[in-house]
């Protein structure tokens, strides 16, 4: 496995991590990963201080220009996958609501891992409009979501359908580290007209 120890070093270092700072594992994937494939940070990242959304390293930043919020996904132990809180807090009632359309997010990255895994799922935001995630005019939108990595056994007909489309937007960084920079290069590295 590319590197496993050293990534759960620092799964676990992130894990006692309390201060306001980029999370260390967001920190280590851009500079083995990202930067080899000529993705460059050109703005960020700002870390969220809500104290509802620290648990999920919640952080914004644009890499090669595209806007991109980084979340963590959580492990919980009566499910199967990983939770993801995805949501604003309003500014005109501080109430928290899904992202919308008109935010101008152009991904969402959502860093997983469990005790033998580590990957990111990298969602367009046409991805996450498609599957209800982001509000638009037509839609309500989620304020969560759990995530269902292709290992994870799903139960039920939505977790399958959502493994499903959620699956087609991983890249691991537990096998082939080429085939992961290949991947991001290929994403975030494209010609926009």
């Amino acid at each position: 496995m590319l590197e496993l120890k050293k990534l759960y070093k620092i799964r676990n270092m992130c894990n006692n991590h309390k201060t306001i700072s980029t999370p260390r594992a967001l920190d280590y994937c851009l500079k083995n990963f990202y930067q080899p494939a000529d993705v460059i940070v050109t703005r960020g990242p700002q870390v969220q201080k809500d104290s509802k959304r620290a648990n999920y390293d919640a952080c914004y930043l644009e890499l090669n220009k595209y806007k991109v919020l980084h979340l963590t996904a959580k492990i919980t132990p009566k499910y199967p996958g990983g939770f993801v809180a995805l949501w604003k807090r309003s500014q005109t009632t501080n109430q928290i609501e899904p992202i919308d359309i008109s935010d101008e997010l152009d991904f969402v990255i959502i860093s997983f891992q469990d005790d033998s895994h580590i990957g990111q799922y990298i969602f367009s935001q046409d991805t996450l409009i498609q599957n209800r995630i982001f509000s638009t005019n037509n839609q309500k939108g989620k304020l969560s979501f759990r995530i269902y990595p292709n290992w994870v056994d799903t139960k039920t007909k939505s977790a399958q359908l959502s493994q499903k489309w959620q699956n087609k937007n991983y890249v691991s960084f537990s096998d082939n580290k080429k085939t992961a920079i290949k991947l991001i290069n290929s994403i975030f590295c494209q010609q926009t007209t």
